[in-house]
């Protein structure tokens, strides 16, 4: 037989009166919606004077989370449970036609060269500066197979600049 839940105070009273009233376990049982164990259990209780007025709600290990965490543990099981998972935003680089035909030039100019050639060169440090916004990293929610789907990336304005970069190349060795 499974388990049911507490009886309420109402449910409660309303067995010590129909009980009273009536004299009829099965009756009351009926009645109440319970079985006939917990009829004469809380009848023979409010006899003794020991009726529990509490719900059971004491027992048991205290609760490892308050209310604002298990909001937050359901917001991100439902959030796994459709499929979607925390991302980085993907910012394509706008290139126009002049940055192709220069990054050609470029790879063009020094695909001869050799490993000697280029240990010449020392390469510094790339330092970033941000113009128009602040560097956070921007997170978004998507498929775990949604890096490589073709969807519409965010509008960047042609003329405004995002930032800029610095970077020294002098001959030399390190």
């Amino acid at each position: 037989m499974q388990k049911r839940s507490d009886l309420s105070d109402v449910q409660k009273g309303m067995i010590i009166g129909i009980w009273s009233k009536s004299g009829r376990i099965s009756e009351t049982a009926e009645f109440v919606n319970c079985s006939r164990a917990a009829v004469v259990k809380v009848y023979r209780a409010w006899q003794n004077g020991t009726v529990q007025n509490q719900q059971r709600g004491k027992c048991g290990a205290p609760r490892a989370i308050d209310d604002r965490g298990e909001r937050r543990l359901r917001r991100c099981r439902t959030l796994r449970r459709l499929g979607l998972r925390s991302r980085r935003l993907v910012r394509a680089p706008m290139l126009t036609a002049v940055h192709r035909r220069r990054r050609l030039e470029f790879a063009r100019q020094y695909s001869s060269w050799t490993s000697t050639e280029w240990r010449q060169l020392a390469f510094s440090d790339e330092s970033r500066f941000m113009l128009h916004r602040t560097d956070g990293r921007w997170r978004i929610r998507r498929k775990t197979s949604g890096r490589n789907t073709l969807q519409p990336l965010p509008e960047r304005s042609k003329l405004e600049a995002e930032a800029l970069w610095s970077g020294e190349c002098f001959p030399g060795t390190l």
